[in-house]
This record gives C-alpha cells, structure tokens and sequence, in this order.
C-alpha cells in the first residue's frame, strides 16, 4: 500500500491565539498559555530467553500549567475558600482550540483538576503581572478532535 499524505495549505496549521479554557464554566480571558500531558510509568518485563526489555503501563498521571494575565484574583479564588475549610480544591477545565482556519477544533474536559500550589501575592515594579498555576488531573474526555 503506498503511502498516503494529507495534502494541506498552509493556513491549516493551528494558530494557539484561538485557545480557550473555561475553569468550573468560567471564561478564563487572560489566559496566556495552557499545557497538559499525561505521563505513563512503567514496569519492566523480562521473558525466559528474550534478550529484549518488556514494558507494561502501571501507572498514569497528568498534569498541567496555565498562565494568565494578571486583571484578577483567580489563584486565590480557585483554591483559598476550600483551603481555609481544611477542603481539597477540586475543579474541572475544558480546554478549546479552534482556529477557524483548521481542520476542525479540539475540545478536552479534564477532570478532578487540584492546583499544587497557590501564589499569594506576587510582583515585580515595572513588568506586567502573571499568574503561573501548576496544576494535576485524574481522568480527560476528548469531546473534539481535528481530522
């Protein structure tokens, strides 16, 4: 079978200036960048008269960061309530790129989404604020796909 390339032009490659995120079905608008993977641990697998190194998924785990312009309080909001109730701040993100020039859009929810850490307070005299949130997530679900 010989091989097949899908042919494109080139304002078909994805602009990230179409990115969204909606944080508990909240429009984050100064968002800057947004990141997520989900990484795999292994374990080894060894064969009787096998010379080559097995492996087997045991574990998953994703995590994450967004950055947003600093216009409000979101760091605070998303985790200060639950932590001062001794709560575990727990939220979703459904992540949207959809350039209107692509193939199509990609839409992920991830769910049960905990911030590792909170920034408090934080600036520098003469640059323009940022909030950098680390975050860790337990299931996604893809709603969209480009094909």
């Amino acid at each position: 079978m010989p091989l097949q390339i899908k042919d494109f032009g080139d304002e078909k490659v994805i602009n990230g200036t179409y990115g969204s995120i909606w944080i508990d079905d909240i429009y984050i608008c100064a968002l800057k960048k947004f990141s997520a993977k989900v990484k795999i641990d292994y374990g080894d697998v060894t064969r009787p008269r096998d010379m080559w190194d097995g492996r087997k998924a045991t574990k998953y785990s994703g995590e994450g960061e967004l950055t947003t312009e600093k216009i409000d309080s979101l760091g605070l909001d998303l985790m200060h309530d639950a932590i001062s109730k001794g709560k575990t701040p727990i939220c979703k993100i459904l992540g949207e790129l959809a350039d209107p020039d692509a193939f199509g859009a990609e839409r992920v929810m991830f769910k049960n989404v905990t911030f590792d850490e909170m920034n408090i307070f934080d600036f520098e005299h003469a640059k323009l604020g940022e909030d950098n949130l680390k975050f860790k997530f337990r299931h996604y679900e893809l709603y969209d796909r480009i094909q």
